[in-house]
């Protein structure tokens, strides 16, 4: 009888083993939390407590939702699913800046072609200068500088007449608007709107609001072009 009793010590000692770690390793099953429409650090605690794993499949760029805000989920939400498995999900991820490419040495078919790439609108203002004809002035974007609207003004030299035509400057600064006008020897005159206050300045971060003489209307060159301002940033 007692050497029944030690005999059976290692079976008896086996199969506990074998029940604590079935136990241990048990799998179950649960349903989906819904995770749309939540943060990533908010979802990943809530699937750690579920015993479920969370696997981003696609991250989809999007500048009006927060970063890291969940679009989608796979399983869905109220899905039975065993525990230990993955929850996909489609998050937001930040996008990448949009900057301007340098428009030297193209033609206006190829800026074209790259502003379409970029999905930004190609706006062209024809300038008139002696002896220069179909040639890049400047643009706006500069080259490598992130655009704030999708638009890039190509400032394009097409006729070897003295008749200039003013630019839209509308929105932009009075320093990208003296930099295109000044070396044509056309003159500005800079008038705040709060003129109570700051009278005329010539402040570059100032940004355009209204211009005379109007986008497209010929320029009097005995006459001083006014552009209308608001501060900017740096003022």
């Amino acid at each position: 009888m007692r050497v029944f009793f030690y005999g059976s010590i290692p079976f008896v000692c086996c199969m506990l083993g074998y029940l604590i770690a079935a136990y241990m390793v048990q799998v179950t099953d649960v349903a989906t939390p819904d995770l749309v429409g939540r943060l990533l650090s908010e979802a990943l605690p809530i699937l750690s407590e579920m015993q479920l794993y969370g696997h981003i499949m696609v991250e989809q760029e999007d500048a009006d939702i927060p970063v890291g805000t969940i679009l989608a989920q796979m399983p869905s939400a109220g899905c039975r699913i065993k525990t230990r498995q993955s929850v996909g999900l489609i998050v937001i991820k930040k996008p990448k800046k949009l900057l301007s490419p340098s428009c030297v040495g193209k033609t206006i078919e190829e800026i074209g072609k790259e502003a379409e790439s970029l999905g930004v609108r190609l706006k062209v203002h024809e300038l008139g200068v002696s002896g220069v004809v179909g040639a890049l002035y400047a643009q706006y974007p500069y080259a490598g500088q992130e655009f704030v609207d999708p638009v890039m003004h190509i400032y394009w030299v097409d006729s070897g007449e003295r008749c200039h035509l003013m630019p839209d400057f509308r929105g932009q600064t009075t320093k990208a608007a003296r930099e295109i006008l000044s070396p044509l020897g056309i003159n500005v005159r800079v008038i705040h709107a709060d003129r109570a206050t700051h009278g005329d300045h010539d402040c570059s971060s100032c940004i355009i609001k209204d211009q005379k003489p109007a986008p497209d209307e010929v320029i009097d060159r005995n006459k001083m072009q006014v552009f209308y301002v608001q501060a900017g940033q740096n003022y």
